[in-house]
């Protein structure tokens, strides 16, 4: 009799819990962004001089939600106490990045591949033949996300109030290496990572963390640990360093060859060859030495071929409608052509302060010196290469 009495009184409780989480449960929907471009300014993209791989990044998330909205990272329970556990639970937090997925997966590959001595090249809307890579790089995004550790409901046996808010982010990329030409993979496979906010706190107790964003953080150690295991794995760093080295001596030789037989015009367009194959910046220096010294046994009988004249034109009109870095491009193929354009290398550095690029717009400014150490902006050459100095510190 008592158990039956007391039946109702237990219904009516459990109702008013119900009623009580259905009525402020799902009803609201908090957005989180996470502000990858201000936690991480150093990872904004950058166009790379001499870049080692080609690089292209595609986003292959098959959920829906994902499809919709590039800058979406997921949504998942987050603060929930003890009463809204007894029901089904909407979701109420939304994950979301001031950068497309696809951005933030290119900008990580940079830093890291950067880090390796290793630039990367973003091949997309551009010639591949023309940025000098080795290898190329495609990487598909299955899984760029931010959840909370409890994302189902906490098992009714739990009595106390909790909040379950500890969050982490998950990437997995799908990697495939090739040479340019050639759709045989030197290596492939697909690599993950997982950032917890548990590891950030450590970090912040050992003073070692600056990124005040955790969500940033979470997405970009993600990402960055995904990378780090395909850099392991892949061999990419040694496999690209000796290609790039082989194709800069194949095209340094016959420079030396032709040289070496007198034959000083056929020298300098080897010579071009080389400085676009040079892979570093003292290589390229040094190509442009040999340019200078071919180039005064010629005594300026030098004329710019048709094909370096309009690409100079080309990037005139470009930095005239202030697209550097398209400009910049296109004085590099001019170069390639002729290195020993001396006006190409001035107008190049200029162009290159333009973007802030000060320690490359010392080295074109130096080819410029090194080419036409007489000329009458020798002067304002240098001394632009003495501010530089300074703003590139």
């Amino acid at each position: 009799m008592n158990r039956e009495k007391a039946a109702p009184g237990v219904r009516l409780i459990v109702t008013i819990i119900v009623l009580s989480g259905l009525a402020t449960s799902g009803c609201t929907t908090f957005t989180q962004e996470a502000n990858f471009a201000t936690s991480y300014p150093a990872s904004a993209q950058r166009v790379v001089e001499r870049p080692a791989v080609q690089l292209h990044v595609e986003d292959a998330i098959a959920d829906v939600a994902f499809k919709q909205d590039a800058k979406f990272l997921g949504e998942d329970t987050y603060d929930r106490w003890l009463v809204y556990t007894l029901i089904p639970m909407g979701k109420d937090y939304r994950y979301v990045s001031d950068l497309p997925r696809t951005d933030i997966v290119r900008s990580v590959l940079q830093e890291k591949f950067g880090v390796a001595g290793l630039p990367l090249g973003d091949q997309s809307g551009r010639d591949p033949a023309q940025m000098g890579g080795v290898l190329n790089l495609s990487v598909r995004v299955k899984t760029l996300a931010v959840s909370t550790t409890f994302s189902s409901l906490v098992p009714l046996l739990i009595i106390t109030a909790i909040n379950f808010h500890d969050e982490q982010a998950d990437a997995v990329l799908e990697i495939q290496v090739t040479q340019p030409g050639s759709t045989k993979p030197l290596w492939q496979g697909t690599v993950s990572g997982r950032a917890t906010e548990e590891e950030l706190e450590k970090m912040e107790r050992t003073t070692r963390a600056n990124i005040k964003d955790r969500n940033a953080w979470m997405v970009h150690e993600a990402i960055a640990l995904a990378v780090q295991d395909f850099m392991t794995q892949s061999q990419i760093v040694q496999i690209s360093t000796r290609l790039r080295d082989d194709a800069f001596a194949k095209a340094l030789k016959p420079a030396q060859d032709a040289e070496t037989k007198g034959d000083l015009r056929a020298a300098l367009s080897q010579y071009g060859r080389a400085y676009q194959a040079a892979n570093s910046d003292m290589r390229a220096t040094d190509m442009i030495k040999a340019v200078a010294q071919v180039s005064k046994k010629l005594n300026g009988q030098l004329a710019l071929p048709e094909e370096a004249r309009r690409y100079g034109v080309q990037a005139g009109v470009l930095a005239e409608k202030k697209l550097y870095a398209e400009a910049t491009s296109l004085y590099r193929q001019a170069l390639g052509i002729a290195p020993w354009w001396a006006e190409g290398h001035f107008n190049r550095a200029l162009l290159f302060e333009e973007q802030s690029r000060f320690s490359d717009a010392i080295t074109a400014m130096q080819a410029y010196l090194e080419l036409s150490p007489n000329g009458t902006d020798a002067r304002s050459a240098q001394d632009k290469i003495y501010e530089w100095e300074l703003k590139a510190k």
